[in-house]
């Protein structure tokens, strides 16, 4: 059974949306990419989650 999520990186914008990149360890796919508590995307690799972290972060 997976772990509860971990929060690697998180960014609240100045309209008050809430990103988060999560990470929840014994999980097929552990990297979540979280928006306003939804769930946007999983990774598999840190590096595909890091980049979509950073487009993320270079749209909000």
């Amino acid at each position: 059974m997976p772990d509860k999520p971990s929060v690697v990186q998180t960014f609240t914008s100045e309209e008050g949306v809430v990103y988060q990149l999560l990470y929840l360890a014994g999980s097929a796919s552990p990297w979540r990419l979280v928006i306003d508590g939804e769930m946007d995307s999983t990774y598999d690799d840190y590096g595909d989650a890091l980049r979509a972290w950073e487009e993320v972060m270079r749209e909000a």
